[in-house]
């Protein structure tokens, strides 16, 4: 709330005029000022906020496995080959070359590397909380991180179609409850509300997938994923600022069109990168949880080897 002129500028005085002295060797008196004006504590709580969200946390991690990566690793030994000379066959670099520089790799290095295939775009599901429930790195695959059943590399059974979607969850629902039982919600809460009391969730959902099975004649609160392009990229934008959306799986019959499966998700389809490397690295360690008994552990394996030997990732990973 907003003071009174006079209080507003004592206060600011002292924000401003609180610092701390200390004398230099020389004898001479600086002067450090801490700026604790409420605009620039703001300021300050949100850059904090941005340093640890989890776009900037999944950046840091990609960096880190790119660094990491066994195609950089060779970029470092082939740089060191490179002739300071002029050379017809070789670009100029502003960079120092790095032979001369313990630092590792070039930035131009690191660009090519991402711009030539190093990197995919594959299709995650996020909850809110900017949490990774699935990674699916092809159209009939996925790789389901912590749950409740345990991690698992899953494809889809031959003979049968899997279709994706986002959805606007509420809207799919007010849509349900009107032209299946003749009630109108006025918003999504209400719609929950009536859906939950009268226990048709399940009757809902199958609902959805029917009116999903045909990706020609989709209703105007679906969105077909082809592809990870067609998720939602999350740019600029929070994983809690995504309003309203749900990722909604379900499989059919390839011949008959007969529905066999469907999968509400907790969160959203994000586009997601990793590196070539990284998700080679997850195909191993899904490999070796095959030999793991029950949930707990395979789970727990999961999220250690994750941390081990995918530094970064684990923190977009519920804990066990």
């Amino acid at each position: 709330m907003n003071t009174h002129a006079d209080k507003t500028q004592e206060n600011k005085s002292q924000s401003v005029s609180h610092g701390v002295s200390q004398m230099q060797s020389g004898g001479e008196s600086t002067f450090q000022f801490v700026d604790n004006r409420p605009e620039a504590v703001t300021q300050r709580k949100l850059q904090e906020m941005a340093d640890n969200s989890p776009q900037v946390q999944q950046l840091r991690a990609f960096q880190e496995m790119a660094n990491n990566s066994p195609q950089v690793s060779q970029l470092k030994v082939l740089q060191r080959e490179v002739d300071t000379s002029s050379s017809p066959s070789l670009p100029d670099y502003d960079e120092v070359p790095a032979w001369k520089d313990e630092g590792g790799v070039p930035e131009w290095a690191k660009r090519e590397f991402l711009e030539t295939g190093g990197w995919r775009t594959i299709m995650a599901s996020m909850t809110p909380d900017g949490m990774i429930g699935s990674l699916y790195y092809s159209n009939s695959g996925r790789m389901r991180t912590v749950h409740s059943s345990g991690p698992e590399k899953e494809t889809d059974p031959g003979g049968q179609v899997r279709l994706r979607y986002n959805i606007r969850d509420g809207e799919s629902m007010i849509a349900y409850l009107e032209q299946e039982k003749g009630y109108k919600a006025a918003n999504k809460r209400s719609a929950e509300d009536y859906i939950g009391r009268n226990d048709l969730w399940e009757e809902c959902d199958w609902w959805i997938a029917d009116k999903l099975k045909d990706p020609t004649n989709l209703p105007d609160w679906a969105q077909l994923l082809d592809d990870a392009n067609s998720a939602i990229d999350l740019g600029e934008q929070r994983p809690e600022q995504v309003d309203d959306k749900l990722l909604f799986e379900l499989t059919k019959d390839a011949v008959t069109d007969q529905l066999k499966s469907k999968h509400p998700s907790r969160g959203f389809a994000v586009k997601y990168g990793l590196s070539q490397a990284a998700l080679t690295e997850l195909d191993a360690i899904y490999d070796e949880l095959g030999g793991l008994g029950t949930a707990e552990e395979r789970n727990q394996y999961f999220y250690d080897q994750l941390k081990a030997r995918l530094p970064g990732l684990q923190y977009q990973i519920r804990k066990p």
